[in-house]
């Protein structure tokens, strides 16, 4: 609640990219198809110190005269790794430094190689927060990788839950929309997944990076593709762009 995500996205990388917007879904991002048109993420659009406070003083936590957070009159001190080879982690990670300290926290910042940006590398006790680059399928229940340790419900594949965040309840909901036929069905299980990962919140989606794509005038319809597939994944809906011809 006390992210700014929308000023990331305007401020840093809408200059670069117009059609990138916030992300509200764990599953999908906002320039998929499979992107459901509401989603209980979008109340975190905009900051709420208010209710930031009310939840951080009910954990245990005051702040101090110069309003900095505390815990039994020592700082609270967030130790932020992010992956120093990703350029948009490289340009977002310093803003989202800004604004924890302006919320009233001290920050370690610590950036970091890809590598130990995997959940070995994480599972001990030397990081608070991490702004990790999470490669996104076209497929929704390949982020089943992300948001699970179950074998059954990630499917094959490396486990790339860096959260190490485990829910019985949303490993079934995996499970089912991983064996339904129906599509819309399989959307609706979907939405349930990314409603229960809202209330737990393992982590917050911030925005697709964008990708460059150059194309030739004489080809229409060529669209940078919000996953690691690329631009070549619609390549059969492209089409050159001639003259008319004169009767």
């Amino acid at each position: 609640m006390d992210l700014d995500r929308s000023a990331l996205v305007n401020d840093l990388i809408a200059p670069l990219d117009p059609s990138v917007a916030i992300d509200d879904d764990f599953l999908a991002v906002n320039a998929q198809n499979s992107y459901p048109p509401t989603t209980p993420g979008s109340a975190y659009d905009t900051v709420d110190t208010s209710a930031a406070t009310t939840l951080l003083e009910s954990a245990g936590m005051s702040k101090d005269l110069s309003g900095t957070w505390t815990v039994r009159g020592a700082p609270v001190v967030l130790n932020f790794r992010w992956a120093s080879e990703d350029p948009w982690s490289r340009l977002v990670a310093p803003a989202i430094e800004a604004e924890l300290v302006q919320a009233g926290f001290q920050v370690n910042s610590d950036p970091v190689t890809a590598p130990e940006l995997g959940s070995a590398q994480l599972s001990n006790d030397n990081w608070d927060i991490a702004l990790v680059p999470v490669a996104v399928s076209p497929y929704p229940g390949k982020m089943a990788q992300v948001y699970s340790t179950s074998p059954v419900a990630a499917g094959e594949g490396e486990s790339r839950d860096v959260s190490h965040f485990e829910s019985p309840e949303v490993d079934t909901l995996f499970e089912q929309a991983g064996s339904e036929l129906d599509a819309a069905k399989a959307a609706a299980l979907y939405q349930q997944i990314d409603t229960l990962l809202w209330q737990d919140m393992p982590s917050v989606p911030l925005f697709a990076e964008p990708t460059l794509v150059a194309s030739s005038a004489d080809v229409s319809r060529v669209q940078p593709d919000p996953w690691v597939t690329g631009p070549l994944w619609d390549a059969q809906s492209w089409a050159r762009v001639g003259a008319a011809a004169h009767g």
